[in-house]
């Protein structure tokens, strides 16, 4: 076992189980007072667990994956990352939202030649233009709210989530959970259950574990720019949902990537968004971010064989592989 290993094994200690089990006790409490003792019950170095509503349990399982709890009612039985979809040993496609999208052509992708990795709401573009996706990632909780239409048109999709969305949806929308095959991702540093560790620990950890991440040579304490060899034990985030996924899908084994409408602008999403769009931050988020994570990206992989293109023509990333 590595350090790394080692340390997210220690899940829910003393110092998390009562911090639980004092939250559990303030339900008598008003809405603001209550939300208040939350933060201050979840400060550093256990703040990432402020995203885990009272009452929602989730916890880990020994075959690598995940039980979640709503109250005293099962919700779902995760399974880990390597029973999830298996292995990818053909072409894959990575279908993001942006409106580029609409200028590829399709038909390329009815043969079942290429598997679908499709991304936060792809699933409702696929289903326009007739297409279903292998496989579906949502990397952030934030957009589960008007997802309603995508989980419609993704129905029995395997999903890779992270363990807050996890939560919001084991409270919100628990079916989701239950009818299709589910996989939780975590965010490197931010492990659930486990308090954060200051960089240059978490940095010397990981080299004697054989480094299964590559950080940036500043320091990223949210673990935005970074890249995992290991998404079993936790991702980068990139700041932008495609990144989640070529981690996901170069550990899975895929060789040849194409991604498909990653514009990394804001201007809309190839789907109709209604009358209140989700707002976007990739351009605020492009320089400090998302270019030095596909930078950094780019070495971790040299030499691995692996191929990565993005077939959108306006997006700023210089080619990528």
């Amino acid at each position: 076992m590595t350090p790394v290993q080692d340390y997210l094994s220690r899940r829910f200690a003393r110092p998390v189980m009562v911090r639980q089990r004092l939250e559990a006790c303030l339900g008598w409490m008003p809405r603001v007072a209550r939300a208040g003792c939350h933060r201050w019950l979840w400060q550093w170095p256990l703040r990432h667990m402020r995203s885990i509503p009272a009452g929602i349990d989730i916890s880990p399982l020994e075959n690598g994956g995940w039980r979640v709890l709503s109250g005293k009612r099962h919700v779902s039985d995760c399974v880990s990352f390597a029973d999830w979809i298996g292995g990818i040993d053909a072409p894959l496609s990575i279908v993001a939202t942006g409106p580029s999208a609409r200028d590829y052509p399709w038909e390329q992708l009815r043969n079942g030649e290429r598997r679908i990795l499709g991304v936060n709401g792809a699933p409702s573009f696929l289903r326009e233009v007739g297409v279903k996706a292998d496989a579906w990632l949502i990397s952030d909780d934030t957009f589960l709210p008007a997802a309603a239409r995508h989980f419609t048109n993704a129905s029995g999709v395997p999903l890779a989530t992270t363990v807050s969305a996890a939560a919001w949806l084991a409270r919100n929308s628990p079916s989701e959970l239950t009818n299709r095959r589910v996989t939780l991702l975590e965010r490197v540093n931010q492990w659930h259950g486990i308090p954060s560790l200051p960089i240059s620990e978490l940095i010397e950890m990981n080299g004697r574990s054989g480094s299964p991440f590559v950080f940036p040579l500043g320091e990223d304490a949210k673990s935005k720019v970074g890249w995992s060899h290991f998404p079993e034990y936790g991702i980068f985030s990139g700041c932008t949902v495609v990144f989640a996924a070529l981690q996901i899908a170069v550990a899975l084994g895929a060789k040849d990537i194409e991604i498909i409408g990653m514009d990394l602008s804001d201007t809309g999403r190839v789907y109709d968004e209604g009358g209140t769009p989700q707002p976007s931050e990739l351009s605020e988020q492009y320089d400090r971010y998302i270019l030095p994570a596909f930078e950094l990206m780019r070495g971790a992989l040299e030499g691995s064989g692996v191929r990565i293109r993005n077939v959108s023509k306006v997006c700023p990333l210089p080619p990528l592989f």
